[in-house]
Order: structure tokens, then C-alpha cells, then sequence
């Protein structure tokens, strides 16, 4: 008979945001856009087959710590840089933001 050893962690594993260390170097976008960025990513499930992601605006300024003209600003500038794009859902509904891989960032 074998012995096994368990091993527990002391707390459950951390959630984590993947991106890519050229998208931190990159010149392309302010510092606002970046968390943002970050911000939408960190609703991403991986293994889905689109980057599409709705939080309410409430949530993204609560975690960007932006006020929601800012943020509303963020988004609109990234939405022009062809980052994110944007989709309206109803007045009630949160917006549905489709996070584009662009590689040259």
C-alpha cells in the first residue's frame, strides 16, 4: 500500500487576468485605457470562443476606482482605437463589450 500525501492550500487559488507583456509596453494606449482593458478582461472566461464580456459601468468604475464620465470616456476612446468594440443591450441591460486581440499593441 502506498502512501499519499495531500497538500492544502491555506486558501483557495487566486483568479488571475492574462495579458500579454507587449500590451503593458505598448505606447498605443494611456494608462487609463490599460486598467480598463484590464478591467473588461478580468470578466473573460477562457475557453469560450469570443472575448465578450458585460459588466455594468457601476462595476468597472468600482474597480477601476474612475469616476463614470471617465470611464465612459476610456471605453468611447478605446472603442475609436479598435481595442474593444461595443454593443448596446437595452436600457436595463449592462453593454456587451467584445475584447479584440490586436497584435500589434
Amino acid at each position: 500500500m502506498e502512501d499519499k500525501i495531500i497538500v492544502q492550500l491555506a486558501r483557495p487559488e487566486r483568479d488571475y487576468v492574462k495579458v500579454y507583456k507587449d500590451f503593458l509596453h505598448c505606447k498605443l494606449l494611456t494608462a487609463e485605457e490599460k486598467l480598463i482593458y484590464i478591467a473588461l478582461k478580468s470578466f473573460v472566461t477562457y475557453g469560450k470562443d469570443k472575448d465578450e464580456v458585460y459588466p455594468s459601468m457601476e462595476t468597472l468604475c468600482k474597480i477601476t476606482s474612475m469616476s463614470k464620465p471617465r470611464a465612459t470616456r476610456t471605453i468611447t476612446s478605446l472603442v475609436k482605437k479598435g481595442i474593444i468594440k461595443k454593443q448596446r443591450r437595452g436600457l436595463t441591460k449592462a453593454n456587451l463589450y467584445t475584447i479584440v486581440d490586436v497584435p500589434s499593441m
